[in-house]
């Protein structure tokens, strides 16, 4: 270890020594000048209070039980005990099914361990050790016992927020407070004045973050807006004006839209779908559904049957995401921006100097039991159930076998399932994606095989089928996904193509760090080192 990091972690140790030493109110003090949400004593005094009383409780419970002493003939008999306090909902179920039936899912479809606490459908046990480390090593964890058992000592509870200047949108929120009611600090910072960077590499691959996101938290591929609150989906009502606005009155090209197009493009979308267009980004070996490549001119989402799709629908994919898949919602960029980039997304591919003629979408007709037993004939007769199942829970006979153009394995959509379609939602996308199908996948379109009255009645009738069923947590998307795994399907997982990194010289001198998180310095930092965002190794 270099004499610059010993002296530096020196530093650290003392500054910690001293906070855990001075008064309660210096300490307060101190801490605010750095972070922010530092409680209050009486605040402080409760969480404290709380967590000793289920310390104790802990204790007792492990202790032994004394021998039984008979009583004294003529003594008083013992007032009854009271009985034990009842175990929380979870831990009296009898398997895994009554499990999921028990707790609450978040917006992705993956159990929601906080709600669940809220719920108090768990409880969990805090097992901390009786009083501070004596000896070395003196690390953060040292200083959280510290703060359980010494009376005065404030409890932090912070949000640590990462900027990503040149990609705002990127910016990273991390809640202490949830976070470290389960783990100890250690999980994340090894040492004093060192934290584990999570890095998106790191954490699509399990290790990281996702050695618990992914498995038993919710998983992050699907999840963006949970770190990031700038790709948080709009309200409905917000996304539909927008739309509409959308469709009446869309910008001209320009060029000055096509050079702000290309920037905005570098900056958010080359990290997945590559520079050049080709769905192959740093990102994209541990993503899947896989990026789409623009180049090939083949989009899944469209109101164009056997064409490309108009320039709206590009801007509502943008805007809306693809729920179940990596693809967020970029509804927080400017609308301008957001046709920027449709414009210079479809430069990628010459399919787009095509005409253009999207469907017509009728108004729905009335729904009445004897359209929707129509629908359910039509979904029958048109082989409908062949891969999404008699009950439309994406379970037909077809379903294991079926891959998209790219040799990906995908599941038809269960439409039980009650989660969003991925280009729309309500009968009319329905009725749309039936008309149209899906280009590059098994699901063909029906507008010369049916009438429009005929598709409305097969999306009414898969509309009345919404929400009949809950999904298990851990499908959701095309793919049934295992955390650094890959995708499974009915041949095994897939594992993701490996990004190469630089080959380190045979002898590196040791990078010197020169802020508070340990981050190699540029001059000092050996070969193969990451330093952008996403934490992928960076060309020479």
């Amino acid at each position: 270890m270099s004499k610059t990091r010993q002296r530096r972690r020196a530093l650290y140790l003392v500054l910690a020594a001293l906070l855990v030493a001075c008064s309660s109110s210096s300490r307060r003090q101190t801490l605010s000048i750095f972070f922010d949400g530092v409680p209050d004593a009486e605040t402080a005094a409760g969480i404290r209070r709380e967590r000793r009383a289920s310390r104790e409780a802990v204790r007792r419970a492990r202790q032994p039980a004394p021998p039984a002493v008979e009583a004294p003939a003529g003594a008083p008999a013992e007032a009854p005990k009271p009985p034990p306090e009842p175990a929380p909902p979870l831990e009296n179920a009898a398997g895994w099914p009554e499990v999921l039936a028990l707790l609450p899912a978040d917006a992705t479809g993956a159990a929601d361990w906080m709600q669940a606490v809220r719920d108090e459908l768990m409880k969990p046990r805090l097992l901390l050790p009786e009083g501070v480390p004596s000896g070395p090593p003196f690390t953060l964890d040292t200083l959280l016992v510290a703060g359980l058992t010494e009376p005065e000592q404030p409890l932090l509870d912070f949000e640590v927020v990462m900027e990503e200047p040149e990609a705002p949108l990127y910016e990273v929120r991390f809640p202490h407070s949830t976070h470290s009611f389960w783990l100890a600090c250690s999980s994340c910072h090894p040492g004093a004045g060192t934290m584990r960077t999570p890095e998106m590499n790191e954490i699509l691959a399990g290790r990281s973050c996702g050695a618990c996101h992914g498995r038993v938290a919710f998983n992050p591929e699907v999840s963006c807006s949970r770190c990031h609150p700038g790709l948080t989906p709009p309200a409905r009502e917000t996304l539909e004006e927008e739309l509409a606005r959308a469709r009446r009155e869309p910008p001209p090209r320009s060029p000055e839209l096509s050079r702000r197009g290309a920037e905005l493009y570098r900056r958010y979308c080359a990290v997945c779908h590559g520079d050049a267009g080709d769905g192959r980004g740093r990102l994209a070996p541990w993503l899947d559904p896989k990026p789409r490549d623009f180049t090939s001119g083949v989009y899944k989402f469209t109101s164009v049957y056997n064409g490309a799709p108009t320039d709206f629908d590009v801007f509502r994919t943008i805007s809306r995401g693809v729920p179940g898949t990596s693809m967020p919602a970029w509804s927080a960029l400017p609308y301008e921006d957001r046709w920027a980039l449709t414009y210079f997304v479809e430069s990628f591919s010459t399919i787009f100097e095509q005409p253009r003629t999207p469907i017509e979408i009728p108004e729905p007709p009335a729904r009445t039991e004897q359209l929707l037993a129509q629908g359910a004939q039509l979904f029958r007769d048109s082989g409908c159930n062949t891969c999404h199942g008699d009950a439309g829970r994406g379970d037909g006979l077809s379903a294991p076998t079926l891959v998209d153009n790219w040799g990906h394995k995908i599941l038809p959509f269960n439409f039980a399932s009650g989660r969003p379609f991925k280009s729309g939602d309500g009968p009319a996308t329905v009725f749309r994606v039936a008309m149209t199908g899906i280009p590059g996948t098994p699901m063909p379109g029906f507008a010369e095989a049916l009438t429009p009255d005929q598709v409305w009645s097969i999306a009414l009738y898969v509309d009345s089928l919404r929400g009949t069923a809950r999904e298990p947590f851990a499908v959701r998307g095309d793919i049934h996904f295992i955390r650094g795994g890959g995708a499974e399907n009915s041949d095994g997982p897939r594992q993701p193509e490996p990004v190469a990194a630089p080959q380190p010289a045979a002898e590196q001198p040791e990078a010197e760090t020169d802020d508070f998180w340990g981050v190699p310095t540029e001059e000092g930092a050996p070969e193969g080192e990451v330093d952008d965002f996403w934490g992928v190794p960076t060309e020479e």
